[in-house]
C-alpha cells in the first residue's frame, strides 16, 4: 500500500460512524504530524483531507478534535 492509499485510508476513518474510532485516528494522524514532510505531504495531497478536518473541528465532539489539534 502506497501513502496516497494509507491517506484515502485515513480519511474513510474521519467519517466513520463511531466517535471512538475518529477520536483513535485523529491520534494516530497527530503522531504522523511529527513525521517527514514527504509523509505529511502525502496526506496534505490527499482530496478532501484538509476539509475533513476542519469539518470536524466544527461538528465533532471536543474528545475527538483535541486528538488532532
Amino acid at each position: 500500500m502506497d501513502q496516497p492509499d494509507i491517506a484515502k485510508k485515513f480519511l474513510e476513518l474521519l467519517y466513520h460512524d463511531k466517535q471512538r474510532v475518529r477520536k483513535e485516528t485523529c491520534w494516530v494522524l497527530s503522531n504522523i504530524a511529527a513525521a517527514t514532510s514527504d509523509q505529511i505531504d502525502g496526506f496534505l495531497r490527499c482530496p478532501g483531507f484538509i476539509s475533513r478536518l476542519c469539518e470536524m473541528t466544527l461538528t465533532d465532539s471536543l474528545d475527538v478534535v483535541f486528538n488532532f489539534v
